[in-house]
């Protein structure tokens, strides 16, 4: 029996960028980077008796170069042909669109421009796949855990550590290594996907508390809320979603 899926997605350019560099990806649509800069909505509910994806994507570049990685890369998500071996499906969309980045690069003289990707495929299991510092978290239980892993290197004197991985790194320059894997859900289990623009201006304990103290539907909107009341340095992007489901799978968290 397949499960229902509950879904809210936003992204906001914050206080003090000129461009939102982010995109987000709601299984099959994703936004224009022509458009970018609009406070971004969308909710919904989903089934996946096909395969459900989500995506967000922080794109870093001088200009709109950023912008454009990120939009190659929720593009290209939204371009997979789901097979019923979503851990390869993910691996080779990892290839194609640091591969379509890294050519766009090539064509227009372009010497710095590249994305994180947070990605989660719902179909039967539920799979991950995480490149960069955007997180994917797990709420359950009134438990909050990162099951995202942070490609960054060490930081130093109270500096945001830089990044070890992101879409639009040449081959010869660095083999991508992806955490891609898979888990079993239960019912009411509650995910989050976002960029750093959250999780710099939130920390996790009160991203707890929102989801703790909030209704589904008013969660993403607060975690919005809070991120802009605490400055909103960057970009901000948010998906949240919560499966619905009459199975119910036992498993240890």
């Amino acid at each position: 029996m397949p499960c229902d899926i509950s879904y809210i997605c936003l992204s906001h350019v914050g206080k003090r960028r000129r461009l939102n560099q982010d995109n987000i990806v709601c299984n099959g649509i994703y936004r224009h980077y022509e458009n970018s800069n609009e406070p971004y909505i969308s909710q919904g509910k989903l089934s996946d008796s096909k395969a459900v994806s989500f995506g967000i994507f922080d794109g870093m570049g001088g200009g709109e170069h950023g912008e454009i990685a990120a939009y190659l890369a929720a593009q290209s998500a939204c371009h997979i042909n789901w097979t019923n071996d979503i851990v390869q499906d993910l691996q080779d969309y990892i290839e194609n669109a640091n591969e379509a980045i890294c050519r766009y690069a090539a064509e227009h003289s372009v010497c710095n421009m590249g994305t994180t990707v947070a990605m989660v495929v719902v179909h039967k299991k539920i799979f991950f796949c995480n490149i960069g510092d955007s997180r994917i978290f797990r709420f359950s239980g009134n438990k909050l855990k990162q099951v995202s892993y942070d490609d960054v290197s060490s930081s130093f004197f109270g500096r945001k550590p830089t990044l070890t991985q992101c879409l639009g790194t040449p081959k010869e320059e660095l083999i991508l290594e992806p955490h891609i894997f898979s888990q079993t859900y239960r019912k009411n289990d509650i995910y989050l996907l976002c960029s750093d623009g959250l999780t710099d201006m939130v920390s996790e304990e009160c991203i707890r508390e929102i989801m703790m103290n909030s209704v589904f539907e008013n969660i993403g909107q607060t975690l919005m809320n809070t991120a802009l009341n605490n400055g909103g340095k960057d970009n901000i992007s948010i998906i949240v979603f919560k499966i619905t489901d009459k199975r119910i799978i036992v498993w240890n968290i």
